[in-house]
């Protein structure tokens, strides 16, 4: 259970990312200089600006597989955590897992002792 719940948070985050790059996708347009050599032997450089279409949409392939992976495996580890039937220990790993907490935030937030937190923590790294 804990290899699939471990880095919640930080997948949260990278899926926050990559959505923000798919939705920049529609933006990003590409520049390329070519040379004109019909009325000077030297070139004159032209640049041609546009949007390149093969790259945008492996572009957009890439990151919608990456974030649809992201999506299987966060969803996994939060129904790990919601499954958990003792409340408090489910509340101990969602403050920890999801909203990236440290153990002594959550003993304060909690009025228990770190003590406490690290032995439930501990008990699901098994």
């Amino acid at each position: 259970m804990y290899e699939k719940i471990k880095g919640l948070h930080d997948k949260r985050k990278l899926l926050e990312r990559i959505e923000k790059k798919l939705a920049k996708l529609q933006t990003d347009n590409v520049a390329d200089v070519v040379r004109d050599y019909r009325h000077n032997p030297k070139g004159i450089p032209i640049v041609i600006r546009g949007y390149n279409g093969a790259k945008i949409a492996d572009l957009r392939r890439v990151y919608t597989e990456q974030a649809e992976t992201l999506i299987e495996d966060i969803t996994v580890a939060e129904n790990l955590i919601s499954a958990i039937p003792d409340e408090r220990e489910r509340l101990v790993l969602q403050m920890r897992y999801i909203d990236n907490m440290k153990i002594g935030e959550i003993a304060l937030e909690l009025e228990v002792s770190d003590r406490t937190i690290q032995s439930i923590i501990s008990k699901y790294k098994q």
